[in-house]
């Protein structure tokens, strides 16, 4: 199924400067009474049950459109502990999932002009910038205070680069936080981070990367001002580079509204009620794929994405969209589908009309897109079915 939906984002990334956003959800179904019908522990300290879920979504670097999934992976921790990780090989830890995503991404998106792997902080890993693929760059925010080869900590070395630049972007609204404006200082430069102890022989004892460290400045009473020191292999000459490296790094924001639909706008997976693990993971995996859609869908709604509708559609559901949309209009301007036809954007209004999106009140959201897709599939039967009558 993943590489079925990842050759297809492929024929889309053809060509593009394409940014693969990876990370990973723990989808929580309950307690230890899970334990008996086989779950295994998520969470902190294993108390509570469930499966996790790592995804990688693919960007275009240019327009933002949101290409697709690159690849899903649906697992259930085996026993009732967490295993400890620190004693075993890279490729037996949990942590090479992200190293495979690298390759996955590589092996899939061969077509694509350029590839850049983006991830959180629990992706800052020294062994994936020392054995990434060849064409992949890796962008990470630092979650570590490492040694430099210089003798210096990563802190202190990037204490002393200078302000290069102020740079104003928008932060997104997340629940309890309204969406604002806020004002960064940039910073960046060179840094050789020093191998940790412990890895295998043969492992580089250096890596040279670039470092971008940003950070808010006059934030809202209240409010945590941003700040990330963000890790790229990515060679940053100007502060017009580092600027493109932040605005890179402020795209992971996507994968954060796919688990949101997953969990909470869109599925609700973990109210499912499913009590068998394989099944619940066959589940999950059908689940993300069709949460990728609607992303898509949202990411579209504006136009300027410059996808067509067969990035979410078959071709011969073109005529069934644009019946639908000729019926689905109003008599207002705002009430008219304002995008050309062959616009994803165009479909992306037509699914959220369907959704009972009235085209006067807010941006219509996973839910609505849900709720509008699954009209358009019931429609699309009764069409089908309608020729053979």
């Amino acid at each position: 199924m993943a590489a079925t939906v990842g050759a297809r984002t492929c024929e889309r990334a053809a060509g593009r400067d394409v940014v693969v956003i990876e990370d990973t959800v723990e989808i929580v179904l309950g307690g230890g009474e899970l334990r008996g019908a086989g779950f295994g522990p998520v969470g902190r300290g294993g108390a509570t049950r469930g499966v996790l879920v790592h995804a990688a979504i693919a960007v275009d670097g240019a327009t933002g459109g949101l290409l697709g999934l690159v690849d899903v992976k649906v697992w259930n921790r085996a026993g009732g502990q967490r295993q400890k990780d620190r004693r075993r090989k890279f490729a037996e830890k949990e942590s090479y999932r992200w190293l495979a995503g690298l390759t996955t991404a590589q092996d899939r998106l061969g077509q694509a002009r350029s590839l850049t792997a983006i991830m959180d902080a629990e992706g800052d890993i020294y062994e994936l910038f020392a054995l990434r693929p060849d064409r992949v760059h890796v962008l990470t925010r630092s979650a570590h205070d490492r040694k430099l080869a210089n003798g210096l900590l990563l802190s202190e070395m990037v204490a002393g680069f200078a302000v290069a630049a102020r740079l104003e972007r928008i932060i997104p609204a997340v629940p309890g936080r309204k969406e604002r404006t806020a004002t960064l200082e940039l910073r960046f430069g060179k840094v050789e981070i020093k191998a940790p102890t412990g890895l295998p022989k043969g492992m580089a004892k250096s890596l040279g990367l670039c470092a971008v460290d940003v950070h808010e400045v006059n934030a809202p009473q209240g409010i945590a001002p941003v700040h990330w020191l963000l890790l790229t292999s990515h060679d940053v000459a100007d502060p017009r580079c580092a600027g493109e490296i932040v605005d890179l790094y402020k795209s992971r924001w996507w994968i954060e509204q796919l688990f949101r639909t997953l969990k909470s706008a869109g599925f609700r997976i973990e109210e499912s009620g499913l009590g068998d693990p394989k099944a619940f993971m066959n589940f999950a995996g059908l689940a993300t794929v069709a949460a990728a859609t609607l992303m898509q869908l949202v990411k579209a709604r504006d136009g300027g994405s410059g996808q067509t509708i067969e990035d979410c559609f078959e071709p011969e559901d073109r005529p069934l969209l644009r019946a639908l949309s000729a019926r689905l209009e109003g008599k207002t301007a705002r009430q008219k589908n304002p995008h050309p036809p062959d616009d994803l954007a165009f479909a992306s209004w037509v699914i959220a009309r369907l959704g009972a999106w009235t085209g006067y009140y807010g941006k219509p959201g996973p839910e609505v897109m849900r709720h509008g897709l699954d009209r358009f599939h019931a429609i699309k039967l009764g069409a089908q079915v309608a020729k053979d009558v």
